[in-house]
């Protein structure tokens, strides 16, 4: 098991939203962009060929076809959803209401990012918020959005993965593998540069920034797990993070063999009892065997989440019916050059 990062999905703010008209494929265009109640909060869902907002109560809205893509990532900062298939990258812009082809490719994307804040003048620096999905590639398809967008590979390991990464870590020579990933993403050539810079424009123009409003955050609980339990950071034994609700993730144990691994539980702060969100259990120890945290996903506003198909309302706590479809995640954001600093 890897260590566990729960998924946030992002809400994407329409401009001038202030209906909840269902607007199907065949008759939204750019002046019929889909809206939505700007209080109600909903994670964008890839499910069949269409991208749908899902508002966690039974409620699931139509936006457009997703044009044959197979992965999603809602992207806040420029207002688009980006989608990879076997076309390559393209978007569907809310601004526009319109499909846009990025870049066109055959060649197989295992791992996507996005480059932004390139302008050293801009006061926003480059930041890796967004996506906190665990990287298990080394190398990513990166769309730089600046001044003069680029599409190519990045290297993204980090840590401990980076032994995966490099033939010699201090060289910094990738291995075999990689190094075919980073000459097929350094092939794109083709890429509409000109909608690039229309994003970045916008962009500049909000000064939207990928952050984590955690102004909601309540106190955190006091969860005791014996150090015992954390053979390899004894004092993380414990820790916290808030997932949503009236849940938080807890550190229940971490070792390192090949490689560290942390384990992480679903804690109730209301009950004051561990949860397993697979069956709906609670117990006022944690679960053996660990389950993987790493499934659990969690929709925008932090009052619903995903995990293994089922439904779960982190305000209830209970179980709900099942999900069907991908959740788009938040897009990763990486730093400009490399994600190596």
């Amino acid at each position: 098991m890897r260590s566990c990062c729960v998924l946030i999905a992002v809400l994407i703010v329409l401009g001038g939203c202030g209906s909840t008209t269902t607007v199907h494929p065949d008759n939204a265009g750019p002046g019929e962009q889909p809206t939505a109640d700007s209080e109600r909060e909903f994670a964008i869902v890839l499910t069949g060929d269409k991208l749908v907002r899902d508002y966690g109560d039974g409620t699931v809205e139509e936006i457009v076809t997703a044009n044959g893509a197979d992965e999603c990532y809602a992207d806040a900062v420029h207002k688009v959803v980006w989608m990879i298939g076997s076309k390559g990258v393209a978007t569907f812009d809310t601004v526009d209401g319109k499909h846009h082809l990025v870049a066109e490719t055959d060649v197989s994307i295992e791992l996507f990012a996005v480059q932004s804040y390139t302008d050293p003048t801009d006061p926003f620096p480059a930041t890796n918020a967004g996506n906190v999905r665990e990287v298990d590639h080394c190398v990513a398809l990166v769309v730089s959005i600046g001044a003069e967008p680029t599409v190519g590979g990045v290297v993204v390991g980090e840590g401990d993965r980076l032994f995966d990464c490099y033939d010699d870590v201090e060289s910094e020579h990738l291995a075999p593998d990689y190094v075919v990933y980073m000459e097929r993403y350094n092939s794109i050539q083709t890429f509409d540069i000109n909608y690039l810079k229309s994003l970045e424009a916008r962009r500049r123009k909000s000064g939207a920034q990928p952050e984590q409003d955690d102004s909601k955050t309540p106190a955190k609980p006091t969860v005791d797990i014996p150090k015992s339990q954390c053979t390899a950071d004894p004092d993380d034994c414990g820790k916290v993070s808030y997932v949503g609700g009236r849940f938080w993730s807890v550190i229940t144990g971490n070792d390192r063999g090949d490689f560290y691994y942390e384990y992480r539980q679903l804690y109730d702060a209301t009950t004051r009892e561990f949860f397993h969100p697979g069956t709906g259990d609670r117990s006022a120890k944690p679960f053996v065997p660990h389950y993987d945290l790493d499934r659990l996903i969690v929709a925008p506003g932090r009052t619903w989440a995903v995990f293994e198909g089922t439904r779960l309302s982190l305000v209830t706590g209970e179980l709900g019916g099942e999900f069907d479809g991908l959740m788009c995640d938040p897009v990763s954001f990486v730093k400009v050059g490399a994600a190596l600093d």
